[in-house]
């Protein structure tokens, strides 16, 4: 990941074919869109069990095996505090694409332009 990057999204998204644009920001807030662990601080996530590094290259700054918990069928990642946006190699994890159009798909109404 580059400093100083610019990405520029599509007209229409190749995910959500109800989403109006290729990029922009959901509009209304969604329980399906938390990562908060719930009753838990901003630096706890509770995400899809499949995010657990588990032999594949972990989410940025997050290859600690100590940093991931486990509750139920969700993982708790306690999230580094050099920031919020950490990138995720998709090319390790088929399940990610699924994910992310199946969280547009269902806010796809909910969106705006950037």
């Amino acid at each position: 990941c580059a400093t100083e990057s610019i990405y520029i999204a599509k007209e229409k998204s190749m995910w959500a074919a109800a989403a109006e644009f290729g990029g922009g920001a959901f509009a209304r807030f969604s329980e399906d869109l938390r990562l908060t662990a719930k009753g838990r601080t901003r630096s706890h996530w509770s995400l899809p069990e499949w995010f657990e590094p588990r032999g594949r290259k972990a989410l940025t700054y997050h290859g600690k095996p100590e940093l991931w918990g486990r509750d139920g069928s969700r993982v708790i990642l306690r999230s580094a505090a050099i920031g919020q946006e950490f990138v995720l190699d998709a090319d390790q994890y088929d399940e990610a694409e699924y994910w992310a159009a199946l969280m547009i798909e269902r806010n796809a109404g909910k969106t705006v332009a950037a």
